[in-house]
């Protein structure tokens, strides 16, 4: 055999038996969606969920530390992760928001304001949507201190 003699699709090898071709058959878009997803596999950039603003980087600014002074006290080495916290990329779990309050002995509130606000405004929301919280709360602003608990 020559090289360029290779065995091809449309030449079958001599030794082995002539397998004809299956005629191309179309598909019902029913039967088609059995076969494809019609998910995309990705959020479109649109769909993606934006930046939380921060005030992150006022408060540290404010104290005078670095980046990766304020990584070295949350006990990371990367001060990546600082940055993304910083620049609203990514959100700190509890445990670390809890500690960089600490740290920049700012609330909560004012080191996530855009949060806080969003927060805020879900509890308004389900409080209108149930009034039966609303009464429940209205009763126990009413109440002396002894009987809340």
């Amino acid at each position: 055999m020559q090289p360029n003699d290779s065995p091809t699709i449309d030449r079958a090898l001599p030794s082995a038996p002539r397998v004809p071709r299956k005629e191309i058959t179309h598909l019902a878009p029913e039967e088609l969606e059995r076969f494809v997803s019609t998910k995309p596999l990705h959020k479109p950039l649109s769909a993606r969920p934006k930046p939380i603003q921060t005030n992150l980087w006022l408060a540290r600014k404010r104290l005078g530390l670095s980046q990766k002074r304020v990584a070295s006290l949350l006990g990371r080495r990367s001060v990546s992760v600082i940055s993304e916290y910083e620049h609203g990329v990514k959100t700190p779990p509890l445990p670390i928001a809890l500690k960089l309050q600490l740290i920049y002995q700012t609330p909560l509130g004012e080191l996530f304001p855009a949060l806080q606000s969003l927060v805020s405004s879900e509890v308004v929301g389900v409080r209108e949507k149930r009034p039966y919280i609303a009464e429940r709360d209205k009763r126990l602003k009413h109440l002396p201190d002894s009987e809340k608990a």
